[in-house]
């Protein structure tokens, strides 16, 4: 039995954007959440002024096209040097399902504000997830907070098998 990741965004949703065409093929997650401190800091105190930015957010993702250049080869000029192609293409967030989460899903403990995508894999949002995470931060910034991706990294010197047994503890 696996787990149904399709199920659970929709099972506790907040909002959501479900323009995901085809569920039958190989889907990948991202989620990316906000500590409540920036909203609080920001003026936005209660639950409302919270889930009004968050779908506000997730509309204007949902809406948005980015131009980015890409790589697209390497050609040979006429005096034999190699040179990089590069094409520009237009990147847009329509065939993704979108959730916004502002609860846990049975009730028993609060979360961050957070978001879930949801979509095919072979959707072109970017090497890691890059160009969605481009769109999320050009709205965060409207709003003068940050999304968990977008904080420094703590160096701590530890390995990564170090590291997440510390994170397992905690």
């Amino acid at each position: 039995m696996s787990f149904d990741i399709y199920g659970h965004i929709l099972d506790h949703i907040n909002y959501s954007i479900d323009n995901l065409a085809k569920k039958d093929k190989k889907l990948v997650h991202f989620n990316t959440s906000i500590d409540l401190s920036y909203f609080i800091f920001n003026g936005y105190d209660t639950q409302k002024s919270i889930d009004v930015i968050m779908k506000t957010i997730l509309i204007e993702v949902s809406k948005k096209t980015l131009s980015v250049n890409e790589k697209n080869g390497i050609y040979i000029n006429k005096l034999g040097i190699k040179k990089q192609k590069f094409r520009i293409r237009k990147i847009t967030f329509d065939n993704i399902l979108m959730a916004y989460h502002s609860r846990h899903y049975d009730f028993s403990k609060s979360v961050h504000p957070h978001f879930h995508f949801l979509l095919n894999e072979d959707s072109r949002v970017g090497k890691h997830f890059i160009y969605l995470k481009k769109a999320l931060e050009e709205q965060a910034k409207i709003y003068n907070i940050k999304f968990n991706f977008m904080e420094e990294k703590q160096i701590t010197g530890l390995t990564q098998s170090q590291q997440k047994a510390l994170e397992s503890m905690s």
